[in-house]
């Protein structure tokens, strides 16, 4: 980790130190509750543990251990960010999506508590790999010849729409493909979202059409388009006809965008694929029907695609700010009504919700360990809810995906246990997962000042730093400041004028140098010009009359004779 950022993350766990609260009982108890104890975090974020022993409501199965976190999205120094593992279909462990955003974001945010987001389309059950043998929801057709761990739902990063929700072509799932956001104001929402993705050739004129996913898998009978977010390779099927659209700017995919490029190159059924490159979005078409909806664009067309999203619960309008979205499962309450309990089995699991004052609940029950904590059934996930006074909760991604991370005192500690490769005697291992749910404090941005370094009227490069930050000149890209001998002197860098240090204003760096005299032979008397007198003087060192040395030998040939006087009387008489 980075020294700036390490510094960062004392800080602000130093606050959340001076600030907490002192561990206290929780308002709410859960039937079977043996021992419950809330701490704060971070100013404003609350955790509290749960242990219910086996033989009640929620631990019929076995005993219970769960994690909620409590935090209100409208307190201005608190973030919440919705952050991929890398290009869709990339995994990594929570912890490490953690130190990658802690190191990369430029809004001074720090992560205090962290879980796993969104389940992704595993390979084992629905991509349905090519010669897998692979059978889901009916399905047996092959989909893909690798594996593609694309995400469930419609996720939203930064303002980026990273994928669309999943299409029917894929695989069937009987629950609605919901995403959990918020907005600018710090209203939570739950959302059923459809992207909207219209394609038109602008050059041929032909009628444009709506492709069914963005960063999807490559099914059969779709027309899919994957962004530069999305995986270098889909893997589609050697049936797939593509067309390669190259954009000649940085474009994002947001909410009511439009992006236009070229069409630069076509890959027919059978031909080598297309890999994904900055500024590219790849069209990919398997059906007859759905080829056909792209076989006339042509190299050299202009093509537009046009971006809306809409939510079929209502709240279109809001989510069109929503700037960081998740998928999931399915939502298992909404306005206080039970909706989808789901299957009736038991495993860790990570839920995400709200209460009617807007305040936002993120539980962890960890699962599959019968010496700790065995997994609620999830057809009590409603009366769960109820009891921690949640009013829409959403169910993310669980099973051995289930992570919690917080900031601690020296580091960030994983706070649950994950059930991979646990044991009585040891805590689970984290799994790699597509994205993580963040929660960060915003720390006050320190200002920043301009530091210019120069040489003589040149300035040799200009940055800008954070106030309290060191001034530091970068001689392996710009290299060492020179300046050009004259006919006197020749020059050495010194350093600078002023010595480079802590940044508390706008501040100039000028190089210094120092100065070495020329040698100049003939020049006896040291007045740096070669005169009369000068060869008086040769006369006296060629008679003896003065010690002998090396500027009075004037051609160069190691000796001091009447050649060297002749010759520096030819230089006096400018010949």
């Amino acid at each position: 980790m980075m020294k700036k950022t390490a510094v960062k993350l004392i800080s602000i766990f130093a606050a959340a130190v001076l600030l907490a609260v002192t561990v206290t009982a929780a308002e709410v108890t859960l039937d079977g509750q043996v021992s419950t104890a809330t701490e704060e975090i971070y100013p404003g974020v609350t955790a509290t543990d749960y242990y219910l022993q086996s033989g009640y409501t929620y631990s019929g199965n076995g005993p219970q251990n769960l994690r909620v976190l409590e935090f209100d999205p409208r307190q201005e120094d608190l973030a919440f960010d919705v952050v991929m593992a890398g290009e869709v279909g990339s995994k990594k462990t929570v912890s490490h999506i953690v130190d990658d955003f802690n190191e990369t974001n430029t809004e001074n945010k720090t992560v205090v508590a962290a879980v796993n987001g969104d389940l992704w389309m595993m390979a084992q059950y629905h991509s349905r790999v090519e010669g897998s043998g692979t059978v889901c929801g009916g399905y047996s057709d092959a989909v893909v010849k690798a594996e593609l761990c694309v995400p469930r739902g419609t996720n939203i990063c930064d303002g980026e729409i990273i994928s669309s929700q999943n299409m029917q072509q894929e695989t069937p799932y009987e629950e609605v493909a919901e995403s959990f956001g918020i907005t600018p104001d710090g209203e939570p929402l739950i959302g059923n979202l459809r992207v909207k993705l219209f394609l038109t050739d602008v050059t041929s004129g032909t009628k444009g059409f709506y492709a069914n996913g963005l960063n999807r898998l490559p099914a059969n009978n779709a027309v899919v388009i994957y962004s530069d977010k999305g995986p270098t390779s889909n893997y589609c099927l050697d049936d797939a006809y593509e067309v390669v659209i190259d954009c000649d700017y940085d474009y994002t995919l947001t909410q009511n965008s439009t992006v236009t490029g070229t069409v630069t190159a076509i890959s027919n059924p059978g031909d080598e694929r297309p890999s994904m490159q900055p500024n590219r979005l790849i069209v990919t078409a398997r059906g007859e029907s759905y080829i056909s909806k792209i076989s006339s664009y042509a190299i050299g067309d202009e093509i537009t695609l046009d971006v809306t999203l809409s939510d079929s619960y209502g709240n279109t309008e809001k989510w069109q700010n929503v700037t960081e979205a998740v998928g999931g499962h399915c939502v298992v309450l909404r306005d206080g009504e039970d909706v989808n309990p789901g299957a009736n089995r038991a495993d860790p699991m990570t839920l995400i919700g709200f209460k009617p004052d807007g305040k936002v609940v993120i539980i962890v029950n960890d699962g599959r360990q019968s010496w700790y904590s065995m997994g609620i059934n999830r057809t009590l996930f409603d009366e769960l809810g109820k009891d921690l006074g949640i009013d829409t909760m959403f169910l993310l991604d669980g099973g051995g995906s289930t992570t919690l991370v917080e900031l601690a005192e020296n580091g960030y500690e994983l706070k649950n246990r994950p059930s991979d490769n646990a044991t009585e005697s040891t805590i689970g291992d984290e799994r790699a997962v597509i994205n993580a749910v963040l929660i960060s404090a915003i720390s006050e941005k320190a200002p920043e000042y301009t530091v210019t370094w120069k040489n003589g009227d040149s300035v040799i490069y200009e940055e800008v730093l954070e106030e309290g930050s060191v001034a530091v000149y970068d001689a392996d890209t710009y290299g060492i400041p020179e300046k050009a001998e004259d006919g006197n002197y020749t020059y050495e860098f010194a350093g600078w004028d002023t010595a480079p240090g802590t940044v508390t204003a706008d501040v100039t760096y000028n190089a210094v140098f120092d100065a070495t005299e020329k040698y100049v032979t003939g020049d006896l008397d040291g007045d740096s010009k070669i005169t009369a007198k000068d060869v008086n003087l040769l006369k006296k060192v060629i008679t003896g009359a003065y010690e002998e040395t090396l500027s009075a030998d004037v051609n160069g040939d190691g000796k001091v004779t009447a050649a060297d006087m002749n010759l520096l009387k030819r230089t006096v008489a400018g010949a």
